[in-house]
C-alpha cells in the first residue's frame, strides 16, 4: 500500500504484512510515545531514522556561569 509520511509528506510503500522495514526497527518506549503523541499514521524510513538519531544523541548541557 502506498502511504504518505505524515511528518515530511514523502510517499513510501507500507506492506503491513510483517516484512516491512519498520517491523525490524527497534523503537524505544520514549520514541514510540513521542511519535504517537505527534502523528496518527506511519512515518517514512527517513523520518524514523531522524527521530531515532535524535533520541540516541546525547543532549548537550549548557553550563551557567
Amino acid at each position: 500500500m502506498e502511504k504518505q509520511c505524515e511528518r515530511c509528506g514523502a510517499t513510501f510503500q507500507c506492506t503491513l504484512n510483517g516484512s516491512c522495514w519498520c517491523m525490524t526497527t527497534h523503537f524505544s518506549e520514549k520514541m514510540r510515545e513521542y511519535i504517537a503523541g505527534l502523528y496518527d499514521d506511519c512515518l517514512c524510513e527517513s523520518c524514523v531514522k531522524e527521530i531515532k538519531a535524535m533520541f540516541e544523541t546525547p543532549k548537550e548541557f549548557s553550563h551557567k556561569n
